[in-house]
């Protein structure tokens, strides 16, 4: 189903997952239906349009009972992390988001699960949005030296760097190094995680370059260049993703004039 989902319809690829969701159901694979509905949950919120963010939030409203018990912790915090996602990307509510994220925190913490780093960015996110940029900073630089030092999702390692390059270029104050060291964060997750990136993902971070660029008073038309082309060849489907990030790339070139 995943496979060809970037050839149908978001809601075809729901349709589909949801429907071998009630299979598994049927068959008494809960947590394989709960995975199903998860993923479904995933493709809505990332198409961001408002009838896939409404059939998101009516998927998330019922929790399935099981996800109470001790054997389901991991499960459990997938579920409250994607809870999290909705309130920060379509309602804007941190406090919401912050709660869930914090629930995710300690059920993934009580089983050792490494998708706590995931927890972390947001976290991170929050704290740097609410003007806790040291702390911030300081969250994502443990678990970037966690996760250069031992077992840890390696398709997050990625993200650890370009949310720990944003959060040091948030800082208005940053020092020359900083700056340096955000650019090298960005060059770096282009060049050894573009596989794990979509379109949308890798314009953002080319976008971010540019403006760490400008930032150190290095040339930066080339990477804005390759956002806008990036954004320019997107299917449908991603647009709605894609606003903000256009908007961004309209910010850097005038910030950096």
């Amino acid at each position: 189903i995943l496979n060809s989902a970037g050839q149908r319809d978001v809601q075809d690829t729901v349709a589909a997952l949801l429907s071998l969701g009630e299979r598994a159901e049927r068959n008494h694979y809960p947590l394989s239906a709960l995975k199903l509905r998860l993923i479904a949950i995933y493709q809505l919120r990332r198409s961001g349009t408002l009838g896939a963010v409404n059939q998101a939030d009516a998927l998330l409203s019922s929790r399935p009972p099981w996800l109470a018990a001790q054997s389901a912790a991991a499960a459990a915090a997938t579920w409250s992390y994607e809870k999290a996602q909705m309130s920060l990307e379509h309602r804007g509510d941190d406090r919401a988001a912050w709660r869930d994220l914090r629930t995710a925190e300690d059920l993934y913490a009580s089983v050792a699960d490494p998708s706590h780093v995931a927890v972390v960015l947001k976290q991170a996110d929050i704290l740097a949005r609410a003007g806790a940029v040291q702390e911030a900073r300081a969250r994502l630089a443990t678990v970037l030296q966690r996760c250069d030092a031992g077992p840890c999702r390696a398709d997050l390692v990625p993200s650890i760097r370009t949310t720990l390059a944003w959060v040091i270029l948030l800082d208005p104050d940053a020092e020359a190094a900083d700056l340096q060291s955000a650019k090298q964060l960005l060059q770096v997750a282009l060049s050894s995680g573009s596989a794990s990136l979509d379109l949308v993902e890798r314009a953002n971070i080319w976008t971010n370059l540019a403006y760490a660029q400008a930032r150190c008073g290095e040339p930066f038309e080339h990477a804005l260049l390759t956002a806008r082309q990036l954004l320019d060849g997107l299917p449908l489907e991603a647009l709605a993703r894609a606003r903000e990030v256009r908007s961004w790339t309209d910010l850097v070139e005038g910030l950096a004039e």
